[in-house]
This record gives C-alpha cells, structure tokens and sequence, in this order.
C-alpha cells in the first residue's frame, strides 16, 4: 500500500446491480419476516416484563450455593408455583430474580416480602440470604405502559417514514 493512500475495501471500479437484485431481496426479507412472526406465535408471543403485565419483582441473594429449584419450592406456599425464578448476577449462582404474576400481589408488596422472608427463613436460615430489591407494578399501570410503548413504536416509525418519504425522491 502507498504512504497516504486510504484503505479501500470496495474497489472505485466495483459495479453491483442493486435495482436489479431487488426482488430476491424483497422475498427474502418477506419470507424472514413472516418465519419470525412464526416462531414468536410458537413461543407464545412475547415475553414482557414486569413493568408491561405487572406483578412483584423480588432480588434476592444467598450467602450459600442454591438452585432455582430449591428457590422456587422455598417460595411456593407463600406464592403458589406461578413464580419466575430466574439466576441473577455473577457466575457463582447465589442470587436469583423472582417475578411473580399481579394476581399473587393483591396484598402489597410489604406482605409479599414478608411472607417469602419467612419462607426462605424456614428454608435456608435467617443469615442465609438477603432481599436486595423490591419493585411492583400494578396489572393497570402495566397494561398502560404497555399501550403507551406501542403507541410510541408505532408513531416513531410512521415519523421515520415520513422523512424518508419527503426527504428523498424515489426515482426507478
């Protein structure tokens, strides 16, 4: 390479037919599209969190090695089994998130940790864990958050169409 010459990594001389290609791209794309609409519905759609469907989010640590299953059968008489538990942090496995459905939090989120507190108690000991963090949102307050976020998805990319569609002239 010449001292004071850029790098080219597409050569000046280079012609590729991009109109041409235009086509096979669009069915392409339509076809990628559609297949990830397919295998969202066959997950059973999105997975929100917990500020879109409310419910109570607990963090809780533990000073000792445990499994999500051990956690989650500690939790389950005060919450039933509809809770999430899921390992949080770093690699050891000491701290887990625990989401549970607004349906179990009717009651306050004070009580909800109070009664998990004293199921991890009985379970795992009084020095064994910590509660790190609470939040909790209501289903209302979620279903709106919710409303509003797609509301502002969908406004945002009719602006970005907009601008496209003034600013540049389509010309074939």
């Amino acid at each position: 390479m010449k001292k004071g010459t850029a790098v080219e990594l597409i050569k000046h001389d280079t012609h590729i037919d991009f109109v041409g290609k235009i086509k096979g791209a669009g069915i392409l794309s339509g076809v990628l599209v559609l297949a990830s609409i397919v295998v969202l519905i066959a997950n059973g759609g999105p997975r929100y969190g917990i500020d879109f469907v409310g419910g109570s989010l607990l963090q809780v640590r533990f000073t000792s090695g445990v499994s999500g299953d051990q956690v989650r059968e500690a939790i389950a008489p005060a919450v039933g089994r509809d809770a999430s538990v899921q390992p949080f942090g770093d690699e050891h496995g000491n701290e887990f998130l625990i989401n549970i459905p607004s349906s179990e939090t009717g009651k306050g989120i004070e009580s909800l940790t109070a009664r998990i507190t004293e199921q991890f108690t009985a379970a795992f000991g009084a020095e064994g864990f910590e509660v790190r963090r609470t939040e909790m949102v209501g289903p209302k307050v979620g279903k709106e958050l919710r409303q509003k976020g797609m509301l502002a998805v969908f406004w945002s990319l009719l602006g970005m169409l907009a601008y496209i569609w003034f600013r540049f002239e389509l010309r074939f």
